[in-house]
């Protein structure tokens, strides 16, 4: 096959390591965006309705992942306060958002190597993108700013912007309409084995796999696996 004409690349655990947003993205916002307002004066404190809110949070969570289609932070947060019986507006709950995810920021570090990578396939003008399941878009820019890599990226490319989990080739189509390539052209870089290997598989991409625990699926459709991101770009680009 011929070198690839675009590269794209998750976030969450390949580009970024950041535990306690991602706790909040898949758990945690609910209860905490009650807490938040219960700070600020907004709602009386109740750690009964804090704990009761995680449940509707977590099973639409589980079934976006199913069906694909996805809910940003603020309408997934107002789903769980509806099912426990709470009323907020949308502005007091997206300014506790806001002021969560920011609180969470310094938490986030780059993957070793990542950023080098980044920078290698940058300096051989191969257009690169994001493509995440990520609730709060923002975060997302926030990090790659914060580590001097956002002017590499032609896009990014999350589910809370596009609208699209990667469990819907929607997300993927997004990116390469950004990308102005094809899948075939494309090789998509990402630690899931279903929602970025056999994902972008499925709709032809060439795939790099950063398999972190170990395991290895028996056939494995990754085009290469990699333990680490170190030296990462000449192996990329290589790719045939």
């Amino acid at each position: 096959m011929a070198r690839p004409r675009a590269v794209t690349f998750d976030f969450h655990d390949t580009i970024a390591i950041a535990p306690a947003w991602f706790a909040l993205e898949v758990r945690q916002l609910p209860g905490m965006v009650l807490h938040t307002l219960a700070v600020r004066g907004v709602i009386p404190h109740d750690g009964a309705q804090m704990a009761a809110s995680t449940a509707p949070y977590r099973a639409l969570r589980l079934a976006i992942q199913e069906h694909g289609q996805e809910s940003d932070a603020l309408a997934g947060v107002q789903h769980a306060l509806r099912a426990i019986g709470i009323t907020v507006p949308d502005t007091a709950v997206s300014a506790a958002i806001d002021e969560l995810m920011a609180s969470v920021r310094a938490d986030a570090t780059p993957r070793p190597g990542i950023v080098e990578a980044i920078a290698a396939l940058a300096a051989e003008r191969i257009p690169l993108a994001v493509i995440s399941n990520a609730v709060y878009h923002p975060f997302l820019e926030w990090c790659l700013d914060d580590w001097g890599i956002r002017a590499a990226f032609k896009a990014i490319i999350s589910s809370a912007s596009c609208g699209y989990y990667k469990s819907h080739d929607g997300i993927y189509t997004c990116a390469m309409d950004a990308l102005g390539v094809a899948p075939e052209e494309t090789v998509h870089i990402g630690d899931s084995y279903r929602f970025d290997v056999e994902a972008a598989h499925r709709l032809g991409f060439r795939t790099v796999w950063l398999n972190l625990t170990g395991d290895r699926p028996d056939p494995c459709v990754a085009d290469l696996v990699v333990s680490d991101l170190h030296a990462l770009a000449p192996r990329v680009l290589n790719l045939g």
